[in-house]
């Protein structure tokens, strides 16, 4: 009489060392796509402010969009509703990033003399991960566009 060979224990043995390896891979999908959502969310959030500050015309509060500091901070809450922005820096310049003349409200005549001057608008926001309770870093993103002052409309 032949005994039948039996591998009662080997799926439990597989499972208990495969397991931990698949809950890590998983945990890091996600924790990468979640990343990935919040630097798309902070980085909109900096081009928003930036499109809103460089448009035309005369904004709500009765100056015109590039002054319009609240409403440039507006914006940008607006479209960074999933992530808690920490700082919103706003800055103009010449073209040159290193050569910033103004921070928000900037002198009308300042903008009105130059062309090409342009608005800067810098986000930063903190990221948790989930299971690192005590760590978190900035995600900073940053936009830049050119302040239009009037459009010109031929007939």
């Amino acid at each position: 009489m032949r005994r039948k060979k039996t591998f009662r224990g080997q799926t439990l043995v597989e499972f208990a060392l495969i397991f931990p390896i698949m809950l890590m891979v998983t945990y890091g999908l996600i924790e990468l796509g979640r990343f990935m959502f919040v630097y798309a969310s902070v980085s909109a959030a900096a081009r928003e402010g930036a499109r809103y500050g460089s448009a035309v015309g005369i904004s709500e509060n009765g100056v015109p969009y590039f002054q319009d500091c609240q409403g440039i901070e507006d914006a940008v809450h607006r479209v960074s509703w999933f992530v808690t922005v920490t700082n919103i820096d706003i800055q103009y310049d010449y073209g040159d990033p290193a050569t910033t003349f103004a921070t928000c409200p900037p002198p009308d005549s300042a903008i009105s003399t130059e062309q090409g001057t342009r608005i800067h608008v810098t986000v930063t926001a903190q990221y948790h991960p989930f299971f690192f309770f005590n760590s978190s870093f900035d995600i900073t993103a940053d936009s830049a566009h050119t302040i239009v002052r009037s459009v010109p409309v031929e007939p």
